[in-house]
């Protein structure tokens, strides 16, 4: 009897080892895709620990089965904890795999300038697990969940390929030769795209007009830069540029007028004697 038990017990303990070593092994199959994947994951190691965890858990489950204990209990129990734990954490977890997604489906890197949700923009400082940064245009830092970034609208401005387009709007007055219009603005947007750093010099701008509205006429200037930091220097330039050039070609540039009534004016600026 004693040698039976010893030896169910020496089964259970190669049960264990081998589940152990099956472990090891499946870590590392993933640690050599994951370093061939050239994705930057972050730090795995609490990854690699659950699952060395989970396979391992799987072996004594299957040990003790073998030395005959009763599983339902058991699985039941592991069951109720693993739900209370994961509703627990339910945040922790959805911020995780929404970290696999982004890390995985490369909606974007590090180093891409990107807008999400139409609020938070800046360039990807980092991507976590559990969160992503991005250092914005005032230089600060924003850390954004994982989830949240998953469930909103995210625009990429270094993808597909740096070089971004940038459209700078316009109106002019319906006075205005559109011809002379286009060329001034043409001329003038051309070289900003050639002398302004961070413009591509080898764009041609491309002038469009756009709409008749209520006081003016609109059109749209596409100009493009070598990356998303020189956006902000090239639209300050050639805003300059246009309203000299504007100023001296006689080009109006039209605002809506106001028209002020004053109830009571000839009361309100009568003398006191009257």
């Amino acid at each position: 009897m004693l040698l039976s038990n010893l030896e169910k017990f020496l089964v259970f303990l190669l049960i264990v080892s081998i589940f152990i070593f099956v472990s090891a092994v499946i870590v590392q199959v993933i640690r050599y895709y994951v370093s061939k994947s050239n994705v930057p994951v972050p730090n795995v190691e609490i990854f690699y620990n659950l699952l060395r965890i989970l396979v391992v858990l799987i072996g004594i489950i299957t040990g003790l089965w073998y030395l005959g204990i009763p599983m339902a209990p058991i699985v039941t129990t592991l069951g109720i904890g693993g739900l209370a734990v994961s509703l627990a954490l339910q945040g922790i977890l959805s911020n995780f795999f929404s970290g696999m997604n982004i890390l995985f489906s490369r909606v974007f890197s590090k180093g891409d300038y990107i807008k999400v949700d139409d609020r938070f923009e800046g360039v990807v400082d980092d991507i976590t697990w559990f969160n992503t940064r991005l250092i914005m245009r005032n230089n600060n830092t924003i850390i954004i969940p994982n989830s949240k970034i998953v469930n909103s609208v995210v625009i990429n401005y270094s993808n597909p390929f740096p070089p971004m387009r940038i459209i700078v709007p316009l109106s002019v007055s319906y006075s205005c030769d559109l011809e002379k219009v286009e060329r001034v603005v043409f001329e003038t947007a051309s070289f900003i795209q050639r002398n302004v750093q961070g413009a591509n010099p080898e764009f041609q701008p491309i002038i469009r007009f756009s709409s008749f509205s209520e006081y003016f006429i609109s059109l749209n200037v596409i100009l493009e830069v070598l990356d998303s930091d020189s956006q902000f220097l090239v639209i300050h330039e050639f805003i300059k540029r246009i309203k000299k050039e504007f100023d001296r070609e006689g080009i109006q540039i039209p605002f809506n007028p106001q028209v002020v009534y004053l109830r009571g004016y000839s009361n309100y600026f009568s003398s006191p004697s009257e």
